[in-house]
């Protein structure tokens, strides 16, 4: 009488897999969405600064000529903190720097 546990005959036990026919390699490329070539800054006081269109320090809250305001960063490093400013200021999305 055979056991349950034993392999069953005519299949390969798994240390003798046959290779595989296809194989699929999927390669992803995750592009951030960046800020406006049109957005400016907006300070602490929501006053803006129409000549200068470069935020001096990152992560930055800016809006765009749709009214959107969005916050810049130029490291993924700054995430959390572009998220914390984001809720507090209002701001509709994060985004990359024009340059990053």
């Amino acid at each position: 009488m055979r056991s349950l546990l034993d392999p069953i005959p005519g299949c390969p036990s798994p240390e003798d897999e046959l290779p595989l026919a296809h194989e699929v390699i999927l390669q992803w490329r995750v592009v951030p969405p960046r800020v406006s070539a049109n957005a400016i800054p907006v300070d602490a006081e929501e006053k803006t600064d129409k000549k200068d269109k470069t935020p001096e320090t990152f992560p930055a809250l800016m809006r765009e000529v749709s009214g959107r305001r969005v916050v810049v960063i130029s490291d993924h490093a700054q995430l959390d903190a572009a998220a914390r400013i984001a809720e507090e200021r209002g701001a509709k999305a994060v985004v990359m720097n024009r340059s990053a």
